[in-house]
């Protein structure tokens, strides 16, 4: 689980940086909700975006990441403004990773994650980016990190400098799904942060899950440990009505 969520962020360093295909972009400039079933979850793109194809996804992760990596990763959907090469700045990814385990996590299971997800780091990319991506990467920190348990989200905001790109700055928000966790991410240099800033918070704020694919809200009374001790406390009366007839 951890090391899945860790390529989400090596992503925003290798992407643009001159390793990916070169094919043109092409397709529709119309506003487009990818809807996705398997997921079970919505998110609209900017208007005007292109949707980058799903064969170009595959050739970025077998370009930039080792092997064993790219088997884990799973990025559903990506969009892109300009119409020049595949994943030139500014573009938005939308990566699904499982839990690894059974089950929703709890709060503190969230708190965990969150902490692994924002905790990469230079190092961490020197284990699953292949050497030349690596090397071209520097400076990797966190701005800001945000856990939002009502929502059942977190905000993280970072930057990283990138070999003949420049700073590139990262806004993902990551959601908590009654299966799987789905992060929005979205980067841009940033000296072009102040004028995206707004198209990413809308993009952010169109996502949704699917009914049947939200984080399920358990009652108290419905925990299986609340339930043990409704039952426990409930033997006990019975054997005290019942001594007293």
């Amino acid at each position: 689980m951890a090391r899945n969520l860790v390529l989400a962020w090596i992503a925003v360093c290798i992407i643009g940086a001159g390793y990916i295909t070169q094919a043109r972009a092409t397709g529709s400039r119309t506003q487009e909700t990818y809807s996705s079933k398997s997921n079970g979850f919505s998110v609209t793109a900017p208007a005007g975006w292109h949707r980058i194809p799903d064969n170009v996804i595959q050739q970025f992760r077998k370009a930039a990441f080792t092997d064993a990596a790219a088997k884990k990763m799973h990025f559903e959907v990506a969009f892109q403004a300009r119409t020049q090469p595949w994943f030139v700045h500014p573009y938005i990814m939308v990566q699904v990773v499982d839990y690894g385990f059974q089950g929703q996590p709890g709060e503190n299971q969230m708190r965990r994650l969150v902490t692994q997800v924002t905790g990469v780091s230079e190092k961490d990319l020197k284990s699953v980016a292949k050497r030349e991506v690596a090397e071209a990467v520097g400076n990797m920190g966190t701005i800001k990190t945000e856990f939002i348990p009502a929502e059942k989200k977190f905000i993280w905001e970072f930057r990283a400098d990138v070999a003949n790109v420049g700073r590139v700055r990262g806004f993902c928000v990551g959601h908590f799904g009654r299966k799987k966790l789905v992060m929005v991410n979205c980067y841009c240099l940033e000296s072009h942060l102040s004028r995206l800033g707004s198209t990413f918070r809308q993009v952010q704020d169109s996502f949704e899950f699917h009914p049947g694919f939200e984080y399920q809200k358990i009652e108290w009374y419905k925990k299986p440990i609340v339930i043990i001790g409704l039952i426990a406390a409930g033997v006990v009366v019975l054997s005290l009505v019942f001594r007293r007839r």
